[in-house]
């Protein structure tokens, strides 16, 4: 199975009837089992989640009101009724705390079906520091496989039995703004998905790799033009501040 049979995109915001506080009680939920058996059925109980542009464009309207701009924005992973979520809030909001869930607080579900998709390459549209940000094809692929070959292993190693503030399996991501950007150029729909990345200090990481969504109409079996975006921290390890 290669990727592209591996993803399925939604063009529905995934349904949350719940409150801000409902929210927060996810998030902390989260936090409470991520280091045990429990974090690890659920980061592997889905395939990925996909975003809408409509939340976007409401983080460019943030922006115009504010007259400030996002620098990154924090998905937050969280449990509700059974399934892990994925809450978004963007860096002039601050926080949870702060939000409203569908104005700046933007839920997604992990998806469990699967559907092939086309990613259509970049364009002249796309931002002009979008090579600092795509990651290849190649490495995209690498990561997903040693996910998809090695979470346990990775989750094993990582998860502490402290439950430690800033050690253990990740609490959220922080994503730099300009992810959204490259990717949006292209299309309505973000797709995202996990993998494990090398890195120099901490070794291997949990990773979120993010993608583009043009088009369910025209189906191809390989992902020659998918675009890929990297510039996720997962916390922890990273330093929140």
């Amino acid at each position: 199975m290669n990727i592209s049979e591996m993803v399925q995109i939604t063009n529905k915001q995934d349904k949350f009837e719940n409150t801000e506080t409902e929210v927060i009680q996810g998030v902390r939920e989260w936090d409470r089992i991520r280091n045990t058996e429990k974090g690890y059925y659920y980061l592997t109980s889905g395939l990925g989640f996909g975003f809408s542009k409509s939340n976007y464009e409401k983080w460019l309207q943030l922006e115009k009101d504010t007259g400030k701009s996002i620098t990154t924005i924090n998905c937050h992973l969280g449990i509700w009724e059974d399934r892990l979520f994925f809450f978004f809030v963007d860096s002039i909001t601050g926080s949870l705390e702060n939000g409203q869930v569908g104005e700046n607080i933007f839920i997604s579900s992990f998806h469990t079906k699967v559907k092939q998709i086309n990613i259509t390459e970049p364009t002249s549209k796309t931002s002009t520091n979008a090579s600092k940000i795509i990651i290849t094809q190649e490495e995209a692929k690498d990561r997903l496989m040693k996910w998809v070959l090695c979470s346990k292993q990775w989750f094993d190693k990582t998860a502490t039995s402290e439950n430690q503030e800033n050690a253990g399996i990740v609490k959220y991501f922080k994503i730099n703004f300009e992810n959204f950007k490259v990717v949006f150029a292209e299309t309505n729909n973000l797709y995202s998905f996990f993998g494990i990345k090398e890195d120099k200090i901490h070794g291997q990481m949990i990773d979120l790799m993010l993608c583009s969504q043009p088009n369910l109409t025209d189906i191809k079996s390989g992902i020659e033009d998918w675009i890929f975006t990297n510039v996720t921290k997962p916390i922890p390890p990273f330093s929140p501040w």
